[in-house]
């Protein structure tokens, strides 16, 4: 996000989302990191998509917000935009 506005305003946008009623945040673990390392490259998905899919995986989640078509490639998840 801050490669394409200022780091203030990345931060205020970071802020807003964070601060959503409805919004769960995730965390992210070593597994979580180990075993993205060696699925990305079977999904032929980028390290941070992976990790994306694989805390959805874990958490019965189905549907992801992004304009990131690489989620497309993952016939178990729907990408809204």
């Amino acid at each position: 996000m801050e490669a394409n506005t200022t780091h203030e305003t990345a931060i205020t946008v970071i802020q807003s989302i964070t601060n959503l009623q409805y919004l769960t945040i995730h965390p992210v673990t070593g597994t979580h990191v180990k075993a993205a390392a060696i699925l990305a490259q079977a999904l032929t998905l980028g390290f941070n998509d992976t990790i994306a899919y694989l805390t959805m995986q874990e958490n019965q989640i189905t549907q992801i917000i992004s304009f990131d078509r690489d989620f497309d490639k993952l016939p178990d998840v729907e990408r809204i935009t």
